[in-house]
Parts: C-alpha cells; sequence; structure tokens
C-alpha cells in the first residue's frame, strides 16, 4: 500500500507539474494570439518604429502575463488534496515526502521568477522609449507641432524689411536674414513659389547686394565670420531650387565665399588650432563655434559639388577632435572647459561628417543627454543657438537618444513662443539679435524632422 501511495504521490508530482507548465504554455499562446491580432491592426499604421517598440512591449504582456498566472496559482489543480498516508506513515518520508510536491511547485515558481526578472531588465529600456515615440508620433501633438511653426514662420514674414532683411543685431545683419531664409525652407517653402516665395527671394536677394566685392557676405551688420559663414550655408541649401537668373548669382558668389571660408583655414597656426576657424579670416587661432558654420557650409558645397577639397573637411574635423574633454564633452577652444552648447556643435559637425554613431559622437550624446536638465535650460548661455545645435545634432546621432532628447527639448521651446508666433530673446547673449534671431533658431530647432534642408538630411 506504501508503494502504491508513493506511486500516486508521484504520479501527482508530475501531474502538478504539467499542470502548471499547460497553465503557462495556454497562457502564452491565448496572449500571443493577441498580440498577432494587435500586430494586424499596428501594420494599418504603416510605421515601422512604432510597430517594433509595440510588438515589443506586447511579447513583454504576453510571457509576463503568463508567469504571473503560475504564480497565482490559477489552476484546475486542487490546492487542498493531501494524502492521508503521508502525513501517517512514517516509512513514507524516507522515500518521499510531501516536500518534493512543494520543491517542484516552487521550483516552477521561481523560474517564471526569473523569466518575469529578466524580461522586466531587457524590456524597461524600452517602456519609456516606447512611450517617447508615441508621444512623438502623437496626432495632436504634431499638429500643436506645426502650428507652432507656421505660425512663427508668418511672424518672420511680417517682420521683414522693404529691403529683403530682418532685423536684429548690428544693422543689415546677413546672418540673421540667412537664418530666417533657412527657417522657410526647413518647413519645405521653396523660392518663388507661394506662399513664401517671395519673402524667401527677398532674403536672397539682400544676402546677395549685400556681398562686397573680395566676396564677403558680411554686408554692415558686422559678425565677421560668424555672418559670412551661416550666409554661405544658406546659399549654397538654396542653390538648385532657384530661377536661371537668380541661380547664376548665387553661383558667382558661392565661389567668391567658399574660398575666404578655405582661405581663412590656411591661415599659418599653431597645431592645436589648425584646421579651424575664429573671428577675423586672418586669426590665427580657432574657436568650435565659428568652425562648426565653416565646416557645414564647405560641406553642404561640396554635397553640391563644388570643388571643396577633401582635405579642408578632414582638417576642420581634425580641429574639432581636439576640442574633446575626457568626460565626452567638447570645448569652445583645445584645452578649454566642456560645455553642452559646443558638444551640440561638435557632434553636429562630426555626424554630418561620416562619424554617425562612433563612439565619440555616441558619448557626446551621453554627455548631452546627463546636462540637459528641464528645469534649469535658461541657465544656458546663447539658448537659442545651444537648442539649434543641440536639436539637430542629437536628430543625427538618432535612435534612443533622440527619442529621449526630442519630447525634452520641444516641451522647452513650445512652452517659450509668444502668442504673435514670436521667441522671446532670453539672457544678454541673445537680446542684441533680437526676437527675429530667436525664432530663426527656434523654427530651425524644431524642424529637423521635416527633413527638408539637404545639409541636415539623414
Amino acid at each position: 500500500m506504501i508503494m502504491n501511495e508513493i506511486r500516486n504521490s508521484k504520479h501527482e508530482i508530475r501531474i502538478k507539474r504539467e499542470t502548471m507548465f499547460e497553465i503557462f504554455e495556454n497562457s502564452l499562446i491565448s496572449n500571443l494570439f493577441v498580440v498577432a491580432r494587435v500586430r494586424a491592426f499596428l501594420r494599418e499604421t504603416r510605421n515601422a518604429q512604432i510597430l517594433q517598440r509595440s510588438l515589443s512591449d506586447l511579447i513583454f504582456f504576453a510571457c509576463s502575463s503568463a508567469c504571473l498566472r503560475v504564480l497565482n496559482g490559477n489552476s484546475k489543480y486542487p490546492r487542498t488534496r493531501k494524502h492521508a498516508l503521508l502525513r501517517t506513515n512514517p516509512a513514507v518520508p524516507e522515500l518521499i515526502s510531501q516536500s518534493d510536491i512543494l520543491r517542484t511547485t516552487a521550483s516552477m515558481k521561481a523560474c517564471c521568477v526569473i523569466l518575469l526578472g529578466c524580461m522586466i531588465f531587457f524590456f524597461s529600456g524600452n517602456q519609456a522609449s516606447a512611450a517617447e515615440a508615441v508621444f512623438k508620433q502623437d496626432p495632436q501633438y504634431q499638429k500643436s507641432f506645426d502650428e507652432s511653426v507656421d505660425k512663427a514662420l508668418a511672424y518672420l514674414a511680417k517682420s521683414q524689411l522693404p529691403d529683403g532683411s530682418f532685423p536684429g543685431g548690428m544693422a543689415k545683419n546677413t546672418a540673421i536674414t540667412s537664418l530666417c531664409v533657412m527657417g522657410y525652407l526647413a518647413r519645405g517653402y521653396s523660392p518663388g513659389l507661394a506662399p513664401y516665395g517671395e519673402t524667401i527671394d527677398r532674403g536672397i536677394d539682400f544676402v546677395l547686394a549685400s556681398q562686397s566685392s573680395d566676396g564677403s557676405l558680411v554686408g554692415h551688420g558686422g559678425g565677421q565670420m560668424y555672418s559670412h559663414n551661416i550666409s554661405t550655408l544658406m546659399l549654397s541649401e538654396v542653390s538648385g531650387m532657384l530661377n536661371p537668373d537668380r541661380q547664376k548669382k548665387v553661383d558667382a558668389a558661392l565661389g567668391k565665399a567658399l574660398k575666404i571660408i578655405l582661405d581663412a583655414q590656411r591661415v599659418q597656426k599653431q597645431d592645436t588650432h589648425r584646421g579651424g576657424w575664429r573671428y577675423e579670416r586672418n586669426s590665427n587661432d580657432s574657436d568650435l563655434s565659428h568652425s562648426g558654420w565653416a565646416l557645414m557650409a564647405l560641406r553642404s558645397a561640396r554635397n553640391n559639388g563644388a570643388p571643396v577639397p577633401k582635405e579642408a573637411i578632414d582638417d576642420a574635423v581634425g580641429f574639432i577632435m581636439k576640442c574633446r574633454m575626457q568626460d565626452g564633452g567638447f570645448a569652445y577652444q583645445p584645452g578649454g572647459g566642456a560645455s553642452i552648447t559646443q558638444t551640440g556643435v561638435a557632434l553636429l559637425c562630426l555626424e554630418l561628417c561620416s562619424r554617425h554613431r562612433e563612439d565619440t559622437t555616441l558619448k557626446a550624446g551621453e554627455y548631452i543627454a546627463a546636462k540637459y536638465d528641464v528645469k534649469k535650460t535658461n541657465e544656458i548661455p546663447f539658448f537659442y543657438y545651444a537648442h539649434y545645435y543641440l536639436a539637430q545634432g542629437m536628430f543625427q546621432l538618432g535612435d534612443d537618444q533622440w527619442e529621449k532628447f526630442a519630447p525634452k527639448i520641444y516641451g522647452t521651446l513650445l512652452k517659450l513662443q509668444k502668442e504673435d508666433g514670436s521667441w522671446p530673446p532670453i539672457g544678454q547673449h541673445e537680446t542684441q539679435p533680437g526676437p527675429c534671431y530667436a525664432t530663426a533658431m527656434a523654427v530651425l530647432a524644431l524642424s529637423v524632422t521635416y527633413h527638408q534642408l539637404p545639409i541636415y538630411q539623414r
């Protein structure tokens, strides 16, 4: 009789184990059926990113739900079933005890706990990313986003002066006008076409008229190499979108403007500053801020087929790398302290120059993510300048870094926009450039996902 009871007990253990596996299997199959149905629905969104993230979350749900059913003892197996002989016959425990059944149950549950823990560990990072991806793709959010940019462009159009320039800075600043023109291009508007074709054309003509006989695009607004580099970038970006007469003027202006940038890079400098640019054409040192605009102008022109030597691009990248600090950030000049603003400049330039997601750019992205505090953004010097580079750089870096960063920077900028569509200058450094400058930089920062400006396309 004892042996019969032992056989019954072993059979019960096997049934218990098989029952628990059956619970897990049936629950998992049932949940995966739901996943398949939802997957079919998600495919209709035609959004691969959302589909991938959502399926990842649903698989996590299916497996974890199956584990929880086992842990909760959701079974038809009677929990209170016991054998009288196991309780009364002292010979039985030496061969098989009630704890064998309990150990079988416990081991199965332990496996489920371990599996559940592993899933939480591996999927937890995707939960935030998925939520942020949905937030970013939300139709109402996108509508608000589009309305914000459109209001800003309407404000700029009303602010344009009769000569085609946009107010701000010292006298007639070609850099501010060029930034405003690029704001329209970034939204997908083209020269000569309604509703802002005339606004764009007049801005281009103002910059062309400001060029001196030696090719400088500074005009009377000051800023020297800042104004020249930014205006050169704008003319390169708009090239190919113009009518034949205006295109000829732009081609001629670009040839002279690019020569100035290349000559300024070739000025004799110490090794730590070689390859970069500074405030003046003949400066014998360099900084990352000026070099960023100059490099983008050269890169844009080279992309358009202009005869820009590859060595010029490589030397500029070499200078940027000299500004890199051990913590992954970048400094204004070699040997200085890293800042979030200059790290954004470096990240964008390196990404545009075939350094996509290398160790250097990944660490720069980590530095930016760690330093960007939404509660302290007003403490960032050159607020709009910084946000322009941070948005562009992190977007180029892409993947999870951009998904996590985008809602932060979008939220920061959108809440600052005024009712008339403009953005107010923040801090002493951007008071003089004025609201047109601030608005143009905000538009360029917010427009990265439109993929319209060739230089910023992934």
